[in-house]
C-alpha cells in the first residue's frame, strides 16, 4: 500500500511524504495519532519480504540539506527480526549512506531484542571479487546496545562532526563512538525512515546537534533533548508526559534525614522533649537545660538510623530535625 503525505519542516517549508505501507489511527489525549507499520519480514513463507518504509523528500528532487552534524530520533516498535545492517532513519543513498542503523555489522537479534544498534556515514555499497554487493565499510555499533521487542521505544543518535557520535534510549544517554577523523559533509537529498519490521511514528531530524546537558553514561538527558523526548509521545498510544520535577533529597553532613520514618522520629523527638520539658518545669531556662545534660542524658536520646548507608548510625532527634532544615548533631 502506498499513502502520499505532505510534510511541514520547521521553516514552514512543505515537502513530500511517501510511505510505502500502511498506517494505523489511535486515540490518544482526545486527539489522534498515526504510526505507520512496516512490513519487511522473511520466513519460510516468504523467501523475499516486502519493502516497506517511508521516504521524505523535495517535489523537484533537490536536496533537504548538506552537514556534517546530525540528530535523528523516532518511536520504533520491533515486531520481529529485520535485515542485517537495517537502517531506521537513513539518507536512503546507497552510493554514500549516512544513519541510524540496528543490526550493525550483520549482527541479527534475538526472540527478545534487535541485533547491536549502530550508525554509519559515508558508506557505499560495491562489488568485492566475488562479484557480490558488499558494503564498502563497517558499521559504527554504539557496544552491544540492543532495542526491545514488542515494547515503544525511543532512540536517538547525535552525530557530531568532530568524529563522535553519541547513542540515547529512551532519554537515557546509553553509549558513545569516536571514530577520530573530522566528517565530512553529506547530502540528504531525501530522508529514509523503516526497512525493519515494526512500526514508527514521531520521526525528528536536525541538521545539527542539540544540548543533552553534557550528562554522564547511563544517565537521563536534559536540556533541548530532554525536551524533545518530553514533549513527544512516550508510547504513541498513550498522553503526553511531561517532564518530572525531582525534590532535592535533604541531608547534613552527608546523612539522608529521610532514612528516620515518621513513627520512629515521633518517638524520638517525644523523648527529647519530655526529658528537656522537665529540667524546664523543675526551675532550669531552656538554654541551660540543653547545656547542662550530660553525654549519658544525650545518648538516651540518640535515634538509630534504619537502611540506607548509614545503617545503624546514631544521631540525635530534636525539632529542628523534624524541620529537615537544622542542624543534625553527631559524636
Amino acid at each position: 500500500m502506498t499513502n502520499l503525505y505532505k510534510v511541514k519542516d520547521i521553516t514552514e517549508k512543505v515537502n513530500d511524504a511517501t510511505l510505502y505501507g500502511d498506517v494505523v489511527s489511535s486515540q490518544a489525549d482526545d486527539t489522534n495519532t498515526n504510526f505507520a507499520i512496516l512490513k519487511n519480514l522473511k520466513d519460510s513463507t516468504n523467501d523475499t519480504p516486502p519493502t516497506e518504509y517511508m521516504e521524505i523528500k523535495n517535489s523537484d528532487g533537490s536536496e533537504l540539506f548538506n552537514t556534517n552534524n546530525l540528530t535523528l530520533s523516532c518511536w520504533i516498535y520491533l515486531t520481529g527480526e529485520s535485515e542485517e545492517r537495517c537502517g531506521v532513519i537513513t539518507n536512503g543513498d546507497d552510493t554514500n549512506r549516512c544513519g541510524l542503523l540496528i543490526n550493525a555489522n550483520a549482527e541479527t537479534g534475538s526472540e527478545d531484542t534487535s541485533g547491536f544498534v549502530g550508525y554509519t556515514w559515508e558508506n557505499s555499497i560495491e562489488q568485492n571479487s566475488a562479484g557480490e554487493s558488499v558494503w564498502s565499510k563497517e558499521d559504527n555499533p554504539f557496544g552491544e546496545i540492543t532495542i526491545p521487542k514488542r515494547k515503544w521505544t525511543h532512540i536517538a543518535v547525535m552525530i557530531y562532526s568532530s568524529g563522535r557520535a553519541r547513542l540515547f534510549v529512551d532519554n537515557i544517554y546509553k553509549a558513545s563512538f569516536d571514530e577520530g577523523v573530522v566528517r565530512d559533509n553529506v547530502s540528504f537529498s531525501k530522508i529514509e525512515l523503516g526497512r525493519f519490521n515494526g512500526y514508527a511514528d514521531g520521526l525528528m531530524c536536525f541538521s545539527t546537534t542539540l544540548d543533552y546537558g553534557n550528562v554522564d553514561i547511563d544517565q537521563e538527558a536534559t536540556s533541548d533533548f530532554s525536551y524533545l523526548y518530553y514533549t513527544s509521545r512516550t508510547n504513541p498510544r498513550s498522553p503526553i508526559v511531561e517532564t518530572p520535577i525531582v525534590p532535592p533529597k535533604p541531608t547534613a553532613d552527608n546523612i539522608p534525614f529521610f532514612y528516620m520514618q515518621s513513627d520512629e522520629y515521633n518517638e524520638a523527638a517525644a523523648l527529647y522533649e519530655e526529658n528537656t520539658a522537665k529540667k524546664i518545669r523543675s526551675g532550669m531556662f531552656k538554654k541551660d537545660v540543653l547545656a547542662s545534660q550530660t553525654q549519658e542524658e544525650l545518648m538516651l536520646q540518640k535515634h538509630s538510623i534504619t537502611g540506607g548507608p548509614n545503617e545503624k548510625t546514631r544521631v540525635y532527634a530534636d525539632n529542628k530535625f523534624m524541620s529537615f532544615t537544622g542542624e543534625l548533631r553527631k559524636l
